[in-house]
């Protein structure tokens, strides 16, 4: 019941916004009552945050799992923006548009973000062993460096600003850090991959 009642809210979310819909409508959707939400959401933020977490976790499991499997950064790079790409492309307009203005849910998606990111920071390093990564940045300013253009532009607002998608906001970002700290061999890799 808990997974039937995330996907029909993800669905009236996706096409309504988080403020937009109610439980009313939800339970509506569902033929279920709202004392059968209630029973598995305390609150409608509480079913939002769950929506979200059932959007990224799996992503976010694979993108780890990855990094254990994938032998080359360029790869890996790939991998991680065709992931993210299919959880960004689910975050329709009328979400971005709420989570604008909910800056506690932002921040919940941002530190499951700063746990990949930090993982693939000590990647990186790996990556700049194997001669993938230029040897003159150093791998912590790469990493920071990554991080903040990934807050800075991956974001409600940016999007909006820039009338992109997500999944372009986020490859455009990775291409242009990928493209920088590669080297010749690891571009050539990541335009492969």
């Amino acid at each position: 019941m808990r997974e039937r009642i995330i996907k029909g809210a993800k669905e009236l979310f996706q096409v309504y916004g988080f403020r937009k819909v109610s439980m009313d409508e939800i339970s509506k959707k569902l033929g279920i009552s709202k004392r059968t939400i209630y029973r598995y959401f305390p609150s409608k933020e509480r079913l939002i945050e769950e929506v979200i977490d059932a959007m990224m976790e799996p992503a976010v499991r694979k993108v780890l799992s990855s990094l254990e499997e994938t032998k080359t950064l360029p790869r890996f790079f790939s991998l991680w923006l065709r992931e993210i790409s299919k959880v960004v492309s689910e975050l329709t307009p009328p979400m971005l548009d709420d989570l604008r203005s909910m800056p506690d849910l932002w921040e919940k998606i941002e530190e499951k973000r700063c746990r990949v990111i930090r993982r693939i920071v000590s990647f990186m390093k790996e990556g700049q062993e194997r001669g993938e990564i230029r040897s003159d940045i150093s791998f912590e300013f790469m990493g920071r460096f990554l991080f903040h253009l990934i807050v800075q532009f991956v974001n409600p607002n940016a999007i909006a600003e820039f009338e992109v998608t997500p999944p372009d906001m986020l490859k455009n970002v990775l291409s242009i850090f990928m493209e920088g700290v590669l080297t010749e061999e690891g571009r050539k890799g990541f335009r492969e991959g």
